[in-house]
């Protein structure tokens, strides 16, 4: 089975699987470049391209006109796949058709089907044309039946020594059709049918069964040729374009002379090009009901003009969208509204002006000479809405007069009604510039203001309101655009008297569209809302003040008029947020059939502004947490040590930073007495708020000594550590909280260093002249879960020229622009290189070194260290 073949010029993977997802029952093609796009398409033929306008390689508006000046390539319809906004150009350039990403499946399905449908209907078309005058040439008028039965008489009077004949010919249908003379009506029916031949051939049925022999098997021809000639029967079989259409059988009194056998042949040579072209008619006659049906039943209004622009055929389609019965437009030949192009400002007809201008037109601007000529209109009605037209004229030669070879044209308009196109697509532009608007800090007062002016103007309508709920559940104004402040200060009022606000109240509590027409008696728009009169289902306003419009000061509407007013409920999640209002003039396209659209606009609309209300609110709750965490951090940097001690002996550096606000590392140093030093590193889990408040509970619990009868009793590190450990078991701390942390004591005096660690991975480095090691010291993080440590305590003794450098695993797990680590090895090197400088000017290099290896970024981790020199 035939698929119609589809070609996919995209670049997208992702947009590629979902197209060919959806595109199961056809045949496709995927390129993902315009030049090899371009070289499908002149290859493989195919029914119809989905082009992407973003293309590697070359733009796909660019694609799209060196395709359409291919003549093998112009009759392919073009669907472009775009979020772009440059349609007017597209158009211009013959795409048939487009789809504004994302898309659903059904809408690609349904625009698909319609244009491949279209363009086959405008193939069928041309070949029905033309096939209809040739039928003007057909020597005779009769029907196959009637034609065969004049075809034996006429032999019969020719050679009256032919007694008897039969004449089978096949139909189009496939059929055979069967004229005989000069036998008893008795017989007809029956004579040659069910014919046993002899010699082994298989039982004929028919004279369908016989000329399938004469295709297949010469020896069963020759066979079927003696049958016959013994019962004095002749034949003839009579084969049209190399395939056999009938065959001729007869009887005769004596054997034919020469003359006459001849004048037989010449004679059945000429009945086999009038059968011929008796096919043809058939073939045309059936073609011709089907173009009939085709035309009424597609989605595109047909209209045929002949050369001079009058209507001689029209679909029930091209009567819905102009609003006229066939009768009325089948022989006119004028525009009944005004036309204008919608891709060249400089064409336009006014109403009643000759359909042949329009074509004149068309052809005139038509610079390629393409055929079909594709063109978009809006079409102004009086008194009726207006309509926005997309469609192709197509110029067919129609013989007049074959004796004197005299040709003239029709012209055959497929047109599609694009008014909720042409909307829904303003529709969008409305909605990309209010996303757009979302993305910057204005709050909703100024969106609302710049939306409903551009709403506005996009829709060339005469005003626009927004209203949303207030603190106390009422309507109150947020903005307008085209509707006079007078007005306005009584929307604010909320004057009961008011039409606008009254539609809008109803609106809101009906929680569906209104539409009212408001019938405005005067030419000021002043006295709207002064005396509504309400019926049914208009408003209508009457200016008992105003007694001469002129006078009022205000800015006047040009005679009595009629105005439109929809009311759009907006809902989020089942609550009404607001209700937006749009004012028109009586002929704009927002009318209740645009319902549809207008409802998923709404529906955007409220989304909008709801997700921008609740951004809004979460930017202030976030621009109060800042504060908060900018103050909790001061707070946890005042923990910090703001000055190292001085050690005799001894020289310190640190280097602290955070990854964000507040970090989880934290460290001390301080002077136990004046023999010993406590230091302690920590790092927590996580980072931000829980984090800080670990770092405070540790600097609050780190108790370096007790008192015992009035003296000052040190504790070993290992005792500090378990202190801590039952302190945090007795707090409420989240279960997936963790400690580590690395105590010491050093008697500054003799060098010798005490210490303990608690789930520490990152051990201090001691490093000199000579190399250096780690001081290892394994032991299980503080945590809830563990209750026990089984910590380790040990010693060593620090030397003159010793360094001791702790870190926290922020430093080596840093990353830089390629996610490589900095690492130990980096930083052990560059401690051993540098090892001889002051303490100061070492940690000064340790920055520099970590700081060029991940190009000062924003660190993923908080950093610190402490270099502890011992002189």
């Amino acid at each position: 089975m035939y698929k119609d073949k589809i070609l996919i010029i995209e670049d997208s993977k992702t947009q590629i699987k979902y197209l060919e997802k959806c595109l199961t029952d056809y045949q496709v093609i995927v390129k993902q470049n315009g030049k090899e796009g371009m070289e499908a398409a002149l290859i493989d033929g195919p029914d119809l391209i989905l082009l992407d306008l973003t293309l590697p390689d070359i733009d796909g508006l660019e694609l799209c006109r060196r395709m359409k000046k291919r003549n093998e390539l112009q009759e392919i319809p073009i669907i472009i796949l775009t979020t772009r906004n440059d349609l007017k150009k597209a158009f211009k350039l013959g795409i048939d058709d487009y789809l504004q990403k994302p898309f659903s499946k059904e809408e690609l399905l349904a625009r698909i089907k319609t244009r491949l449908a279209m363009s086959k209907m405008q193939g069928i078309t041309k070949e029905i044309i033309n096939s209809s005058s040739r039928l003007q040439q057909m020597m005779s008028h009769n029907n196959l039946d009637m034609l065969l039965n004049n075809i034996l008489f006429y032999l019969k009077q020719t050679i009256p020594k032919l007694k008897k004949l039969i004449f089978w010919c096949k139909r189009e249908d496939g059929y055979y059709l069967k004229a005989s003379y000069g036998y008893p009506d008795s017989l007809k029916e029956s004579i040659y049918f069910n014919i046993d031949l002899k010699d082994g051939l298989n039982h004929i049925e028919n004279f369908a069964d016989y000329i399938t022999l004469l295709d297949s098997n010469q020896n069963s021809l020759e066979t079927i040729k003696k049958y016959f000639s013994e019962r004095k029967i002749s034949l003839f079989s009579i084969k049209i374009d190399d395939e056999y259409h009938g065959v001729l059988s007869y009887e005769a009194s004596m054997s034919l002379t020469n003359e006459e056998f001849d004048l037989l042949q010449l004679y059945l040579s000429n009945v086999s090009k009038l059968i011929k072209n008796k096919i043809y008619e058939e073939r045309i006659k059936l073609s011709e009901s089907r173009y009939r049906t085709l035309f009424e039943k597609i989605y595109d209004g047909i209209l045929i003009t002949d050369s001079e622009g009058k209507i001689t055929f029209v679909n029930q389609q091209v009567s819905q969208v102009l609003n006229e019965s066939r009768d009325q437009l089948i022989g006119t030949d004028y525009l009944r509204g005004r036309y204008i192009d919608l891709d060249n400002d400089e064409v336009e007809i006014p109403k009643g002006n000759k359909l042949k201008k329009l074509i004149d037109i068309l052809e005139s601007s038509n610079s390629q000479r393409t055929d079909p000529i594709n063109f978009r209109c809006k079409l102004e009605m009086d008194g009726q809405q207006d309509k926005f037209l997309k469609g192709t004229v197509t110029s067919l030669e129609k013989f007049s007069d074959f004796k004197r070879n005299i040709n003239s044209k029709e012209y055959i308009f497929i047109i599609r009604d694009i008014t909720d196109q042409i909307l829904k697509t303003k529709l969008k532009e409305v909605e990309y510039t209010l996303f757009k608007m979302g993305d910057s800090d204005n709050d909703i007062k100024q969106i609302s203001e710049a939306f409903t002016v551009e709403l506005k103007k996009v829709l060339d309508i005469i005003g626009v309101a927004i209203y949303f709920k207030d603190y106390n559940d009422m309507l109150d104004l947020s903005s307008h655009s085209g509707i006079q402040n007078n007005i306005i200060s009584k929307i604010k009022l909320k004057n009961v008297n008011n039409c606008l606000y009254t539609i809008t109240k109803e609106a809101a509590m009906k929680r569906e569209f209104i539409f009212r027409e408001i019938n405005i008696s005067c030419q000021c728009l002043k006295r709207m809302g002064v005396e509504c009169e309400v019926n049914s289902l208009n408003m209508y306003v009457t200016c008992k003040e105003c007694k001469g419009c002129n006078n009022c000061g205000y800015e006047n509407i040009d005679g009595d008029k009629s105005y439109r007013i929809i009311a759009l409920p907006l809902i989020y999640n089942k609550e009404l947020i607001g209700v937006l209002q749009l004012i028109t003039s009586n002929n704009n396209f927002l009318i209740k059939s645009n319902l549809e659209l207008l409802s998923g606009f709404s529906e955007e609309v409220a989304n909008f502004f709801n997700t921008k209300k609740l951004q809004l609110q979460l930017q202030d709750k976030h621009q109060n947490l800042l504060e908060n965490i900018t103050k909790a951090r001061k707070i946890q940097e005042s923990l910090f040590p703001n000055v190292l001690p001085e050690v005799p002996g001894i020289g310190l550096a640190t280097w602290h930073t955070f990854a964000k606000h507040m970090g989880g590392d934290f460290y001390d140093i301080f002077r136990i007495d004046d023999e010993y030093l406590g230091f302690y590193l920590a790092d927590v889990s996580g980072h931000g708020i829980d984090a800080a408040l670990m770092t405070m509970f540790i600097k609050s619990n780190i108790e370096p000594y007790i008192i015992v009868n009035g003296e000052k009793k040190i504790k070993s590190p290992k005792e500090v550590i378990a202190d801590l450990n039952y302190k945090y078991q007795n707090e409420n701390f989240p279960a997936d909280n963790f400690i580590t942390i690395f105590y010491g004591v050093l008697n500054y005096k003799i060098g010798r260093l005490v210490y303990s660690a608690t789930g520490f991975v990152n051990f201090p480095i001691r490093f000199n002249k000579n190399g250096w090691e780690e001081l290892v010291c394994p032991g299980k993080v503080i945590n809830t879960y563990i209750k026990e440590l089984d910590l380790v305590e040990k010693e060593v003794n620090l030397k003159s020229g010793d360094n001791l450098f702790m870190y926290t695993d922020g430093v080596i797990e840093e990353t830089n622009g390629t996610q490589q680590i900095y690492g130990k090895e980096r930083l052990i090197n560059n401690l051993c290189n540098h090892h001889d400088l002051q303490e100061d000017k070492l940690m000064e290099r340790v920055k520099e070194n970590f700081n060029f290896y991940v190009n000062e970024k924003i660190y993923n981790d908080d950093i610190t260290c402490i270099l502890l020199k011992f002189k």
